[in-house]
């Protein structure tokens, strides 16, 4: 199953929100900015579901999300420093067991 991390330029109650609604038992919040989510969407619909911005054919805009969010797939391949929990959940999502 696709993992992605999801990331703010600040912390967004929707997107925190919105993530516990939608991918209740499918993200791991890493941080005030940071979630990583375990989902068979693509990034945009992810980030759509978010209420990322979207750019219409006449150049509005539309989404619920004031601010700035990145939605990109993380690959298993993968280094860095964090607590146990994390790389056990992040382990479990790239396995397809979350």
């Amino acid at each position: 199953m696709p993992v992605y991390a999801v990331i703010t330029a600040k912390p967004e109650p929707l997107v925190e929100s919105l993530l516990a609604a939608k991918y209740a038992e499918k993200h791991y919040k890493y941080s005030d900015t940071a979630w990583i989510v375990a989902t068979p969407d693509s990034a945009a619909t992810l980030s759509i579901s978010l209420g990322g911005k979207q750019k219409l054919p006449d150049g509005g805009l539309i989404g619920a999300l004031d601010g700035y969010l990145l939605v990109s797939e993380l690959t298993p391949n993968y280094w860095g420093f964090s607590n146990q929990a994390f790389w056990n959940w992040l382990k479990q999502a790239h396995e397809g067991r979350i």
